[in-house]
């Protein structure tokens, strides 16, 4: 790592693309911590930012809520999360502006509630990027884990500066597990410019020549 920050040509590469990485599209409300709600409760009340979806969640420290037999995970990202149900009537939805052209990775968890019997062992959902009534990406992912933890998901969308809809929406059976949400985040994928590659391919000339 010394040699590499020896050199100019790296070291500009280097930077060049963190700053990339440093920029970010934001969403409203990503971890869904308002309004906030007490401890140990759920409510109806659409997260702020967001349209849609069923229940914003608040487990107290057992993971249980009052008048409900079930068990809940943690929030992922701060106290609060989504929950969108298992039915597709409930789409959770948040409008945003791409300002400029490019490919965007969005990233979130899911999860469902924790030791669910074998017939509630899948909780289908999509996430879709909508401009109007064009999808701009899609994909499909289950909720239910195993392991008991929250899954990273990503999905990456190459989208034109403008508006669109980001869509979360169950495509659950109604007797089965509610999918639950958090961590949402946008961000651009850096792409590499004429200049980074120059300066990338004269770094490892460098180190080449150093080598022979």
């Amino acid at each position: 790592m010394k040699n590499l920050l020896r050199r100019p040509a790296a070291c500009a590469a280097l930077t060049l693309a963190c700053a990339a990485a440093a920029q970010a599209q934001s969403l409203v409300n990503a971890s869904f911590e308002s309004p906030a709600i007490p401890d140990g409760s759920y409510t109806s009340t659409t997260a702020a930012g967001w349209t849609g979806g069923q229940f914003v969640m608040n487990p107290d420290a057992a993971g249980q809520f009052t008048g409900n037999p079930s068990l809940w995970p943690q929030a992922d990202s701060g106290l609060q999360y989504a929950d969108i149900g298992n039915t597709s009537a409930t789409p959770l939805l948040q409008s945003f502006t791409v300002a400029t052209a490019g490919s965007y990775a969005f990233t979130w968890s899911d999860h469902t509630a924790l030791f669910l019997p074998a017939a509630f062992h899948t909780s289908p959902y999509t996430v879709a990027v909508l401009n109007g009534a064009l999808v701009g990406a899609t994909g499909t992912y289950d909720a239910w884990h195993a392991d008991g933890l929250w899954q990273a998901r990503s999905l990456v969308a190459t989208l034109a500066a403008g508006s669109y809809t980001l869509r979360l929406t169950s495509q659950n059976a109604p007797q089965s597990a509610d999918t639950l949400i958090d961590s949402f985040a946008v961000t651009p994928v850096p792409e590499a410019s004429p200049a980074t590659l120059l300066a990338l391919g004269l770094g490892a000339l460098a180190v080449a020549r150093r080598r022979r």
